[in-house]
């Protein structure tokens, strides 16, 4: 029996209540009536009104500039990324260090978290770093290679599957990422980075694991703008953070004492104090042996592990607080 295409533009209206909105439902899922993609277009419309600055900003700057990079995986050569302009958004982190962000200098507020990952419309590879890509050097007007082995490349072309797997029936790669991204697409790009980001565990590359915990409490930030349930996302971040650290995984000082910093401050969150206060312990001890490095060796620097240390009790001494991990707005 044919589709009476006219018969479910008159459903989606009743149900989207915006021509527009059926019009882009039937481009991309076809006249077929599915919830599911239903709420998508819906979640996709309010994440785009979110992201539009208040009245009061929208006079203001745009703290974003599209780039275009190439893809080391599938060589697909328009990929378009969001860069932010330096020095164009006030960034805080609270106590879990997830990002906040601000207009600044006249420019207007935009939560780049939604916008940071990279994706290859083609073949899925995603990262936030652009270094990731191939990229051209304007100065030189030569093209850069990625900074991921050869090795790992061969991996990720195994892995494409995997990736496209990921991706929701239905849905357009090419369209799906691009500018204003919906909260579910801002999701998705984490967990595709998070894919690369195990290929390069595998291949036991240092801060593989520290990016799969940083982009796990990304995801968890995503889901509570969301209302959705954050502490499976925040629990995965706890463990990729606690076998970093144990694997010493991180490529320097102040990723170690970020690594363990966050570790308290999840267990504290998660509601496992005591193991919280087992990494403070791990912190001192640290610091007892860095002391005892630097009066040996002047140029030992201690003043980035106390402001981490510090950090981390002061979540130990707050830590019966019921706002303390709450946003402020």
């Amino acid at each position: 029996m044919p589709v009476n295409v006219q018969e479910v533009k008159k459903r989606l209206t009743l149900l989207l209540k915006e021509d527009n909105l059926v019009n882009e439902y039937i481009r991309r899922f076809g006249p077929v009536i599915d919830i599911k993609n239903i709420k998508a277009i819906k979640e996709e419309k309010e994440s785009a009104r979110n992201e539009t600055p208040s009245a009061a900003e929208e006079k203001g700057i745009d703290p974003i500039f599209e780039i275009t990079v190439s893809c080391p995986v599938c060589n697909y050569e328009t990929i378009t990324g969001y860069e932010l302009k330096a020095k164009a958004l006030q960034i805080t982190e609270n106590f879990l260090l997830q990002s906040n962000y601000k207009g600044a200098m006249g420019h207007q507020t935009v939560d780049y978290d939604r916008l940071s990952v990279i994706v290859c419309p083609r073949c899925l590879f995603a990262s936030p770093d652009k270094r990731d890509f191939t990229t051209l050097n304007k100065i030189t007007n030569k093209m850069v290679p990625s900074q991921i082995s050869s090795n790992t490349l061969l991996t990720l072309q195994e892995k494409i599957g995997e990736r496209k797997a990921a991706l929701p029936g239905g849905i357009r790669a090419e369209t799906f990422f691009k500018r204003p991204r919906s909260l579910d697409s801002a999701v998705l790009t984490y967990r595709l980075a998070a894919l690369r980001a195990k290929v390069e565990a595998f291949h036991e590359l240092p801060n593989a694991l520290y990016k799969l915990g940083s982009y796990n409490m990304k995801i968890a930030k995503l889901l509570r703008q969301k209302k959705e349930d954050e502490v499976p996302a925040l629990q995965e971040a706890l463990d990729y953070f606690v076998e970093c650290f144990q694997n010493s995984n991180t490529s320097s000082d102040v990723l170690e004492y970020r690594t363990l910093y966050t570790i308290v401050a999840l267990y504290l969150r998660l509601g496992e104090e005591k193991k919280g206060h087992t990494y403070i312990g791990v912190f001192d001890k640290l610091r007892t042996d860095l002391k005892a490095e630097a009066q040996k060796d002047p140029s030992v620097n201690t003043t980035t592990i106390e402001k981490w240390i510090e950090k981390a009790k002061y979540l130990w001494e707050e830590r019966e607080r019921t706002d303390l991990f709450e946003e402020k707005n």
